[in-house]
């Protein structure tokens, strides 16, 4: 199982605290580019990351992230089954 960000609304609620993309990637742990490459859909994150994500933003973690394989995504990002299925 991989952990994906859902869609824009992370990058939205990481600027709304207050964070720069790169101020958050130090805050979390990361690399810049990864965090780029992560809200871009472009990389996945580990579970203990998308943890440490949800608790630094204080919010809820399947509100902003999805646990599945590639094609349950991928049927997510097309309007198909909701994360709640895939668990």
């Amino acid at each position: 199982m991989k952990v994906y960000v859902k869609n824009d609304e992370l990058k939205r609620k990481i600027l709304q605290s207050g964070y720069s993309i790169s101020s958050f990637a130090d805050k979390v742990g990361v690399t810049r580019s990864f965090m780029y490459y992560v809200l871009n859909q472009q990389r996945t994150l580990s579970p203990g990351l998308a943890v440490r994500v949800a608790e630094v933003l204080e919010v809820d973690y399947d509100e902003y992230f999805f646990v599945g394989t590639t094609e349950e995504f991928q049927t997510l990002l097309k309007g198909g089954e909701s994360n709640e299925k895939a668990r």
